[in-house]
């Protein structure tokens, strides 16, 4: 990941029991979301978002991998209006 690129960044920790992921955002129709199946167990996240100024197109790439749990972590914060 490049930062430069990216305007905010946050790592945390997410417990996936199901083995189901499921890609959606508030304004999402649950039924045409993109899903993935994957191990059951922990899993470190990483959302990286660019894109945030008035007449840009917003941006996010999610990186997840396995790993235990942490606390959440804000490597670059694009201040109090990014998503």
């Amino acid at each position: 990941l490049e930062e430069s690129q990216w305007q905010h960044i946050a790592v945390a920790s997410l417990q996936l029991k199901s083995g189901r992921l499921v890609v959606a955002s508030p304004e999402s129709h649950l039924p045409d979301c993109v899903r993935f199946s994957l191990p059951a167990g922990s899993y470190q996240v990483q959302v990286a978002g660019r894109g945030f100024e008035a007449a840009e197109r917003e941006e996010y790439l999610v990186t997840l991998w396995p790993g235990p749990d942490r606390v959440v972590s804000v490597a670059k914060w694009a201040g109090p209006y990014a998503a």
